[in-house]
């Protein structure tokens, strides 16, 4: 299911900038913000894992990709209690960052390549019409939302 909020400033039918949750079975959650108004271009994705946690940050040419060893323990005074910020602090575990060298290279034109790819050697691509779909219905029921003032709504099945 996803709920979604936004702004339409420029054009009444056209959104400048949503923000939309989108809800997977096993408690998995996404929150994503678009803005093509936004003067800072963003386009990082954070993951927060059980064990560690990582960033990709699309504009970096250098250091991409960030995996902390960063992790919330059972080691507190009383697991049932959080009451203060040192009984907080103990709960969380950090350690290390590895940034992993990533080789940069143009999305649209690897996309562009696969495609041929798959043509040339007849084999199914990495993302197909299944995922595409999936796509436009995520899409569609975030602009659902998005008019219901951010109600929850259901994706349809791909």
């Amino acid at each position: 299911s996803v709920s979604a909020r936004g702004g339409s400033w420029i054009n009444e039918d056209i959104a400048d900038a949503v923000f939309a949750t989108v809800r997977y079975p096993g408690e998995i959650l996404v929150h994503l913000h678009a803005s093509w108004l936004n003067p800072r271009k963003v386009r990082d994705v954070t993951i927060v894992g059980d064990k560690k946690m990582l960033t990709f940050d699309d504009i970096s040419l250098t250091e991409p990709l960030r995996i902390y060893d960063k992790q919330v323990s059972d080691e507190r005074s009383d697991p049932h209690i959080i009451d203060s910020f040192s009984s907080f602090r103990m709960s969380v575990r950090e350690g290390d960052i590895h940034i992993p060298k990533v080789v940069m290279s143009e999305p649209l034109k690897n996309e562009c390549e696969h495609f041929l790819d798959c043509i040339t050697d007849g084999t199914e691509p990495l993302s197909g019409p299944r995922e595409g779909l999936g796509v436009v219905r995520t899409l569609e029921a975030i602009g659902r939302s998005r008019s219901q003032q951010g109600r929850e709504v259901e994706v349809g099945r791909a």
